[in-house]
């Protein structure tokens, strides 16, 4: 789709349609060349090229991407190689924010089919101009990184300077095609760094999480009137099903390692709590920022609590409710 006016917006206007763009034919769905162009709750899917861009591609305009799916696209490999299966930003400006949703698209090749998403060109960047809260965006680069260099990947991400995405992670949003995503060694943008040929996806990491009393069984209920003290016992594994691994968390620095004697580190990020007893709703101002919680006597009383139990890891979090008894 070419040939657009020179400012265009594309919005779902109801909660009861969705609103799906796809192409005519066998095609690219957007080639944006001049102009400026808005995509605010829409979903574009179908597109498929043999050149770059399978979905959109980005060469001189100016786009908005502000709660955009971008998914179930592809690039297919003709004379010369292709790229940007879902998006293909060569030249001009792409804002973000909102959650934008880009995953799931792909680059053929023979018989080989690999992720190819959101595809930056050199010198391209992501201008981040508001909360990504909700985001997956799924991105690589044409100059790849190494073991000795990172491609910065955003402008305005604002990780330490007090913006949308202060205190926030960018593996939160951004995943690597084929590599990692961190924060630059200012502490500010998100950058892609080499990482082998895994896809480390912060969604992936599932954890299990118990109660349990200083002899490792699981709690269901505590002895009144006295101080108590419980820990939280977590399981942690990445991937799923067959291909599920198991890790391993160390109390000792609040970290996630790939063996049980704890010299292989997943990240160099901890692993942070924020864990709370309430009772029938009401905070009892019994907390802990560590695995660790003790109830004081004075709060250990005879009734029905529940241990509300928050940890984020790669700037994801994940939560578990543990109802306890005081008898």
């Amino acid at each position: 789709m070419s040939g657009l006016a020179s400012s265009v917006t594309f919005e779902r206007k109801t909660d009861a349609l969705a609103a799906i763009i796809k192409p005519t034919g066998n095609s690219s769905v957007f080639n944006l060349k001049s102009g400026t162009f808005v995509f605010k709750d829409v979903t574009v899917t179908g597109g498929n090229s043999s050149g770059n861009g399978g979905g959109i591609i980005i060469n001189g305009a100016t786009v908005t991407f502000d709660g955009i799916t971008v998914s179930g696209n592809s690039v297919t490999d003709g004379a010369s190689t292709s790229y940007g299966g879902g998006v293909y930003f060569a030249d001009g400006t792409l804002n973000m924010k909102g959650a934008n949703v880009i995953q799931g698209n792909t680059k053929v090749s023979g018989e080989t089919t690999s992720l190819n998403n959101l595809y930056l060109k050199s010198n391209c960047k992501m201008t981040v101009t508001g909360s990504l809260e909700g985001s997956s965006i799924y991105v690589s680069t044409e100059v790849e990184p190494s073991a000795l260099s990172s491609i910065t990947i955003t402008d305005g991400y604002g990780y330490s300077s007090g913006g949308y995405n202060a205190g926030i992670s960018p593996q939160k949003y951004f995943i690597g095609d084929m590599a990692s995503v961190k924060l630059d060694e200012t502490g500010t943008e998100a950058v892609l760094a080499m990482s082998g040929s895994a896809i480390v996806n912060p969604n992936d990491y599932h954890f299990d999480i118990k109660c349990v009393d200083s002899t490792g069984n699981i709690v269901t209920s505590f002895a009144s009137n006295t101080d108590v003290s419980l820990k939280i016992k977590l399981g942690v594994t990445y991937g799923s099903g067959t291909s599920a691994e198991s890790y391993y968390y160390n109390e000792s620095d609040n970290k996630i390692y790939k063996d049980h004697d704890f010299t292989v580190l997943v990240s160099s990020d901890p692993v942070n709590w924020d864990i709370r007893l309430k009772s029938d709703g009401s905070d009892t101002g019994v907390t802990s920022t560590d695995e660790s919680i003790t109830i004081p006597a004075a709060n250990a009383l005879p009734g029905k609590y529940t241990l509300y139990v928050k940890l984020e890891f790669f700037g994801v979090s994940h939560d578990e409710n543990i109802c306890i008894t005081g008898n």
